[in-house]
């Protein structure tokens, strides 16, 4: 352990708790940190030149979910502001050890600028560790939350509603997807036999992710049709014009997969209004939202500063409503709480 880097973290709290002496809060907060920081230098010995142990997976595991729920408790009720700087200091006392594991150092790096990004779902939709020692007990620890569960859940269900609109429709289809990505969810529907023509429209911020998306899709299959545009998907309606080749009222589907999560209701509120009035008659706008409770997705946060709005599927029912006048349909794979699909149709 780098003992500067503890006593960064204890000056912060006790900055925040200023009567050390008098508040044990602080110091047993403190003093499960540093039996973690332990644990994990003995931990990272015991596995030098041994193959997996499941059994020492377990452990790890155990002593990282008490961590996360000693963290959850500490900080309820704390400023943002001593949240962030809390969990930024503890991110610095264990980088050592936890970013041995190549995917929380990807998911906290983002190397692309945001969280989130094509690669980082490429990975957990691979779902293998990737990294030796140490960190692969992390990828698989970080594998094996019900959160990351449940973004391999999103997609495979999203490619269940997209076969099914399309297998079950007579005519050919338009569809639309916002922050697309790596477009894995097209790329496992395309073998499936669609027996029309089909045109899917990919919009992507990234334009790393759209050169991906492309090198794996494009020119596939005869009947299916592929574009890509890079755009940021809210900047597609500015000062009140859309942009060259969207129209309003042409797409089929519309759907997206966590986007509409970085997004404050206000924003999401334009979102919906804006993405609806491109949804053709009889069509159907399709979001997939978070909808995992904080402590599901804690470990993503304080590991990761992976931040996101989850919220209750009601609130989003009630907000959708007010926006759009429309009562949308509520999906949620079975066995899954942490994710639901909206869907709001057109007449």
């Amino acid at each position: 352990m780098k003992r500067k880097y503890f006593d960064f973290l204890t000056n912060i709290v006790y900055g925040i708790f200023p009567e050390r002496k008098k508040n044990k809060k602080a110091a047993k907060f403190l003093q499960e940190v540093y039996n973690y920081v332990i644990f994990l230098e003995h931990f990272q010995e015991k596995i030098k030149d041994q193959s997996y142990n499941l059994s020492l997976q377990v452990i790890l595991n155990e002593k990282t979910k008490r961590l996360c729920f000693v963290f959850v408790g500490f900080l309820d009720n704390l400023p943002l502001k001593y949240q962030k700087d809390i969990e930024d200091a503890f991110r610095l006392l264990v980088q050592n050890y936890i970013y041995k594991s190549k995917l929380l150092s990807r998911f906290y790096r983002k190397p692309q600028g945001y969280p989130g990004d094509y690669l980082m779902f490429e990975l957990l939709y691979d779902n293998k560790p990737i990294s030796k020692g140490l960190g692969y007990y992390f990828d698989n620890l970080i594998l094996g939350y019900p959160f990351t569960k449940s973004i391999i859940s999103r997609k495979n269900y999203m490619t269940a509603i997209l076969k099914k609109e399309i297998f079950d429709s007579l005519n050919n289809q338009t569809i639309l997807n916002i922050g697309s990505g790596s477009c894995r969810e097209i790329k496992e529907l395309l073998p499936l036999g669609i027996d029309k023509k089909v045109e899917f429209h990919c919009l992507d911020q990234d334009q790393d992710s759209l050169v991906y998306a492309k090198s794996l899709l494009a020119n596939r299959f005869s009947n299916i049709t592929m574009s890509f545009t890079h755009q940021k998907a809210l900047s597609l309606f500015g000062y009140n014009r859309l942009s060259n080749n969207f129209q309003l009222g042409r797409y089929d589907i519309i759907y997206s997969m966590g986007v509409v999560d970085y997004f404050l209701d206000n924003v999401l509120s334009r979102f919906l209004r804006n993405y609806y009035a491109l949804v053709a008659s009889r069509g159907k706008l399709i979001l997939a939202f978070c909808g995992a409770n904080y402590f599901e997705y804690y470990p993503i946060k304080l590991f990761c500063d992976w931040l996101f709005y989850n919220r209750n599927y009601k609130d989003v029912v009630k907000l959708v409503k007010d926006t759009l006048g429309v009562k949308p349909v509520i999906l949620q794979p079975e066995g899954n709480n942490s994710i639901f699909f909206v869907i709001v149709g057109k007449k």
